[in-house]
Parts: structure tokens; sequence; C-alpha cells
């Protein structure tokens, strides 16, 4: 199931009650497009269930290197930053 825009609505869930969400499911996809993300919420390292992230459309200039310590993430959309 992918959360986030298709899912869930934007507002006014926060993006950490996207992702607390998510850790409680257990969801295997992630999206967090168009969240006016500067930077990368450390709490998605604590998904280590993640198989995909969608960051689209977001102010993200460069990603954190624990990303890769996300093992089974198997996909990263990462376009469309300003």
């Amino acid at each position: 199931m992918r959360m986030g825009r298709k899912h869930l609505p934007k507002r006014p869930r926060a993006v950490e009650e996207i992702i607390q969400r998510a850790r409680s499911e257990r969801t295997a996809s992630l999206d967090l497009s168009d969240q006016k993300l500067s930077a990368l919420p450390d709490s998605v390292r604590e998904l280590p269930h993640l198989k995909a992230l969608y960051l689209d459309d977001n102010n993200l200039l460069h990603l954190p290197e624990w990303l890769g310590t996300l093992r089974n993430l198997q996909h990263l959309a990462w376009g469309g930053t300003s």
C-alpha cells in the first residue's frame, strides 16, 4: 500500500503522522511527495521494512547517508525537486 498523497489527506496530516502510521502498519511504500520537505525526516530511518520511498516535488537538495541503511529499499523516486 502506498501511503501519503493518495491514501491520506496531505493536510492537516503532518509528515510525522504519515511516517508514524507507516511504522505502525509496517507499510512497504511511503509517499512523501509534494510535502515541501527541505530535509528527509530522521524518523524515516525507523522504517526498515520500507521498499519504496517517493520524495518527488520537495525542496530536497541532498539525501542523508543513513538512507543506505534501509536494506529493503528497492525504489526511490526523487524527481522534480526545487
